[in-house]
C-alpha cells in the first residue's frame, strides 16, 4: 500500500509539472498567441463581410406513382402517359440542359450588373440604374468585365481589358472553353448614354434608366452556355422522404428576388416539358390509331360481306354450340397471337435500330405496345439521354466532359436495352409457340365438324377478330381525346416558389465564421507557441532541466541585479538549507562545482556558496581548481599569497602557503599562474594530498572545477568530491549539453550529483515558478 501511495503521489506530481509546463508555454508566448488569434478573427470577419449573401428559394412537386402495365392479354394497350416515374430520373431532369434552356425563355440572364459599396462588390438585380443591350459581340468578350465610369451629364467612359476577365470570367472560361483574347486589346472609350458604342469587336448600348448612386458600375455578358450553366449550378433537387413521391427543388442565388423568379421559371419549364411530352405522345398515338382504323374499316367491311354472302349462299344462319365454342376459342388465341406478333415486330425494329446505332425517336409509339416495364423504363432513360446529348451538342464539342459523360451513358443504356430486347424476343417466341399449339388443336376440332360449318366458323372468327380490334381502337381513340381535352398534368405543384429560411440568407453564417476564426486563431496560436517552445535550443526554466536530465535539481538562482540582491542571497540560503537536509550531503565535506561549458556562472556559484556556508559558523575553503581559466583571483582582487595552487602542485610550496583568507570562516586557494600542463598537475597525487589536508581543518571544501563538458580535468577531480553540483545557466546552456552531462556522469558512475539553474529571470520564475524559492513581490519583504 505504501508503494502504491508513493506511485500515486509521484504521478500526481508529474501531472502537475506537465500542466504547469503547458501553462508556462501559454504565458511565455501569450503575445504571439494573442496576435495570431486576433489576425485570424479579423481575417474571418473580413471574409464574412466580403462574402455575398446566398438565399434559397424552394418549391415542392408531387410526381404520380403508376403501376407498370401488362399487354399479355390485350391486343394493343396504348397509354399516352409514362409508365414509371423514377425519382432519380426526375432529379436528373432538373439538372438537365433541356430544362435550363427552356427556363431561359422566361428569364433574361445574359447580363449581370455589379458595383462596389463600402469596399464590397454587390450584384444589382432589378435595381440597376443602367441597362446594356448588344448588337453584336465577339465571343471572346463573353465573361469580360466592362466598366461604366460616369463623367457627369449623359457622358460616361466604357473600359475593359479582355486579358483580365476577373474571377467570374476565369470560371466561365475554364468551364466552357472560352476563346483566346488574341488580337483584343484593353480599351477606354468615351461614350454617351443611349447611343451605341461600335467597334470591330462589339456593338454595345448603355442606357441610363435611373440616377447613378455610384461613380462606377460593371457588367459581364454571359454566353448562352454560361447562362445554362448558371441555372444548372443553382438547382438542387431531392426527395422529401425515402418512400415519398414529392420532390423538393431548391434554387440558390445571391439575390432573393431572382432566386424566387428563377424557381418560378424552373417550375413552369418543368411542367411545360411534362405537358409537351404528353402532347407529343397523344399526337403520335392518335395518328397511329387513325391509320389503323382506316385499314381495319376496309378489312371489317370485307369480312362482313364475305360472312353474309356465305350465309345466304349456303342457307346457314348460326353455328352449332360446339362449333361456336370452338370458333370463339380460336378467335381468342388468334387475338393473343396477333398481339404478340405486333409486340415482336416492335422489338425487332427496336433491335435493328440498336444494332445499327440509330436514333430511337421513331419508336416512341411502338414503345407503347411493349409489355416489359423494365424495357420501357430504360427506353425512357435513353430518350432523355439522347435529348440531353442533342442539347449539349448545340453548345459544346464532342470532347467536352459533359458530352463525353452523356455519350458513355447512352452507350451503356443501348447495351442494356439490347440485352433486355433479346430476352423479351426469346420469351415472345416461346409464348407464340404455346399459342400456336392451342390454335392447331382448335383447328383440328374445327375440322371434325361439317365442311359448311367449318367455313362459316372461319369467316365468323375473322370477322370477330377485325371487329374486336376495330372497337378497341375506337375506344382508345376516345380515351386519348378525353385525356387531351382535360390536359391533366403528370406532375403538380404543391408548394409554390417561395423564399426559404424566413427570407434570411442561408450563407454565409457570419457569426459562425467569426467563432471559427477565433477558434482557429487559438489553435494556430497554440501550435505556434508549442513549436517555438519545441524549437528552443536553450534551457530557460526548471522544466527544461528536469525534462532532459535524470539528475535532480537542487536549486534555482535568480539573475543578480541591484534590485534583487536580497532575493539573490536568499536563494543561496535556501540552497544551503536544502543541502543540510539532503540525505546525500550528511557528513560530507567536499563539494565539486562544475558546469557544461564556460560562462554559466560556476565560479560565482562556488564563491557565494562558500560564503553562505561560512555564515552558518562553519569553516569553509574555496579552491579555484580551474588551472586553465581560473577567474576567482581577478574577481576577488585579494592580496594573494606568494604561492598559488599551481606552485603547490609543482611541489614549490606547501598547502599552508597557498591559503588566503577571504572573510570570516572562509578562505580561498587561487590560481595566479596558468601552467602548460594543467591536466597532469590536477590529476597528480598532490591534489589528493591537498584535499586530505583541508579535510582536517575545514567543515566544507568547495572546489571550482573546469567545465565538465569541455575538458577532462574535472573527471579526474570528481572521485575526490563527496557531492557534485552542475551549474546550468538559463537562456545560455543548450539542451543537448544537459543531455551530454547526464550521460557523462552516468558513464563514470558519479553519485550525489545535482543541478543548479543559474540566472533565472523574474519572467521565467513567474511563468515556471516552482522548485526551491519563489521571488514574487508579496514575499520580497522577507528577503532582508
Amino acid at each position: 500500500m505504501a508503494d502504491l501511495s508513493s506511485d500515486m503521489v509521484e504521478q500526481s506530481d508529474e501531472q502537475e509539472v506537465d500542466l504547469l509546463h503547458i501553462f508556462g508555454i501559454f504565458r511565455r508566448y501569450w503575445l504571439g498567441i494573442t496576435v495570431i488569434t486576433l489576425l485570424s478573427t479579423v481575417a474571418a470577419g473580413a471574409f464574412a463581410y466580403f462574402q455575398q449573401n446566398i438565399y434559397h428559394a424552394g418549391m415542392s412537386i408531387e410526381l404520380p406513382v403508376k403501376e407498370g402495365r401488362s399487354l399479355a392479354s390485350s391486343l394493343i394497350d396504348i397509354d399516352i402517359s409514362p409508365d414509371i416515374h423514377s425519382m432519380d430520373n426526375e432529379m436528373e431532369i432538373f439538372q438537365s440542359s433541356i430544362l435550363a434552356e427552356k427556363t431561359l425563355s422566361y428569364m433574361d440572364l445574359g447580363v449581370r450588373y455589379f458595383t462596389t459599396s463600402h469596399y464590397k462588390t454587390i450584384e444589382l438585380v432589378g435595381s440597376t440604374p443602367i441597362v446594356v443591350r448588344t448588337g453584336f459581340l465577339n465571343p471572346a468578350l463573353y465573361g469580360v468585365e466592362f466598366k461604366v465610369i460616369a463623367k457627369g451629364g449623359d457622358r460616361y467612359t466604357l473600359q475593359a481589358d479582355p486579358n483580365e476577365t476577373g474571377l467570374l470570367g476565369k470560371v466561365i472560361a475554364s468551364l466552357f472553353g472560352a476563346e483566346e483574347h488574341s488580337g483584343l486589346q484593353p480599351f477606354s472609350i468615351d461614350a454617351t448614354f443611349g447611343k451605341a458604342v461600335t467597334t470591330p469587336w462589339f456593338s454595345i448600348t448603355v442606357e441610363q434608366i435611373a440616377e447613378l448612386q455610384h461613380p462606377e458600375y460593371r457588367f459581364v455578358l454571359l454566353s448562352p452556355p454560361a447562362q445554362i450553366a448558371f441555372i444548372r449550378s443553382a438547382i438542387s433537387a431531392s426527395p422529401s422522404g425515402k418512400l415519398s413521391s414529392v420532390l423538393n427543388v431548391q434554387i440558390e442565388d445571391n439575390n432573393a428576388q431572382r432566386a424566387v423568379d428563377l424557381t418560378d421559371a424552373v417550375s413552369k419549364s418543368y411542367l411545360e416539358l411534362q405537358q409537351d411530352q404528353k402532347y407529343r405522345l397523344t399526337n403520335e398515338a392518335t395518328a397511329y390509331i387513325d391509320k389503323e382504323l382506316k385499314v381495319l374499316a376496309e378489312r371489317l367491311k370485307a369480312s362482313s360481306n364475305a360472312l353474309e354472302q356465305y350465309k345466304s349462299e349456303n342457307a346457314l344462319v348460326n353455328l352449332s354450340g360446339e362449333a361456336q365454342m370452338t370458333a370463339q376459342k380460336l378467335s381468342d388465341y388468334q387475338s393473343r397471337l396477333k398481339s404478340l406478333s405486333v409486340e415482336e415486330e416492335v422489338l425487332r425494329a427496336l433491335k435493328r435500330n440498336l444494332d445499327n446505332n440509330k436514333k430511337l425517336e421513331s419508336l416512341a409509339l411502338g414503345a407503347l405496345q411493349i409489355s416489359d416495364t423494365a424495357l420501357l423504363a430504360n427506353m425512357q432513360k435513353l430518350q432523355d439521354a439522347l435529348l440531353e446529348q442533342k442539347s449539349l451538342m448545340t453548345q459544346y464539342t464532342e470532347v467536352h466532359p459533359e458530352v463525353v459523360t452523356i455519350t458513355k451513358t447512352i452507350e451503356a443504356l443501348r447495351q442494356n436495352l439490347g440485352f433486355i430486347v433479346n430476352n423479351d424476343l426469346s420469351s415472345i417466341r416461346s409464348r407464340k409457340k404455346s399459342i400456336q399449339r392451342f390454335i392447331e388443336e382448335y383447328n383440328r376440332k374445327l375440322s371434325a365438324i361439317p365442311m359448311q360449318e367449318q367455313q362459316l366458323a372461319v369467316l365468323t372468327t375473322r370477322y370477330s377478330l377485325n371487329e374486336k380490334y376495330y372497337n378497341y381502337l375506337l375506344e382508345k381513340r376516345s380515351e386519348i381525346a378525353i385525356s387531351s381535352a382535360t390536359t391533366l398534368q403528370e406532375a403538380r405543384l404543391i408548394n409554390r416558389p417561395q423564399l426559404l429560411n424566413n427570407g434570411l440568407p442561408v450563407k454565409p453564417k457570419r457569426k459562425l465564421l467569426l467563432v471559427l476564426g477565433l477558434v482557429l486563431g487559438l489553435i494556430l496560436g497554440s501550435v505556434y507557441a508549442f513549436v517555438r517552445d519545441w524549437m528552443r535550443e536553450k534551457i530557460e526554466r526548471v522544466h527544461d532541466v528536469e525534462a532532459y536530465s535524470k539528475i535532480p535539481l537542487f536549486g534555482t538562482i535568480p539573475l543578480l541585479s541591484k534590485r534583487n540582491k536580497n532575493i539573490f542571497d536568499e536563494a543561496f540560503r535556501i540552497l544551503r538549507t536544502f543541502l543540510f537536509q539532503y540525505r546525500g550531503f550528511q557528513g560530507k565535506q567536499v563539494i565539486m562545482v562544475t558546469s557544461t561549458k564556460p560562462g554559466e556562472g560556476k565560479s560565482s556559484i562556488s564563491l557565494v556558496l562558500g560564503k553562505t556556508l561560512a555564515d552558518s559558523e562553519k569553516r569553509a575553503v574555496i579552491i579555484d581548481a580551474d588551472l586553465r581559466m581560473g577567474t576567482l583571483n581577478s574577481t576577488l582582487k585579494l592580496k594573494t599569497a606568494k604561492r598559488d595552487l599551481t606552485s603547490y602542485l609543482r611541489g614549490l610550496a606547501g598547502p599552508e602557503e597557498i591559503i588566503v583568507n577571504y572573510r570570516k570562516n572562509c578562505d580561498v586557494i587561487l590560481v595566479t599562474e596558468k601552467p602548460d600542463n594543467p591536466a597532469q598537475l590536477i590529476s597528480s597525487d598532490k591534489m589528493h594530498d591537498l584535499i586530505e589536508y583541508l579535510r582536517e581543518r575545514y567543515n566544507y571544501i568547495i572546489i571550482d572545477t573546469p567545465p565538465l563538458g569541455i575538458v577532462s580535468d574535472s573527471l579526474t577531480l570528481l572521485p575526490l568530491g563527496d557531492l557534485t553540483l552542475v551549474v546550468a545557466r538559463a537562456n545560455y546552456t543548450n539542451k543537448r549539453d544537459i543531455k551530454n552531462i547526464d550521460r557523462l556522469l552516468s558513464r563514470y558512475d558519479v553519485h550525489n550529483t545535482g543541478f543548479i539553474l543559474n540566472a533565472v529571470t523574474k519572467k521565467d520564475e513567474q511563468a515556471y515558478g516552482y522548485g526551491y524559492g519563489s521571488y514574487d513581490k508579496a514575499s520580497h519583504k522577507y528577503y532582508v
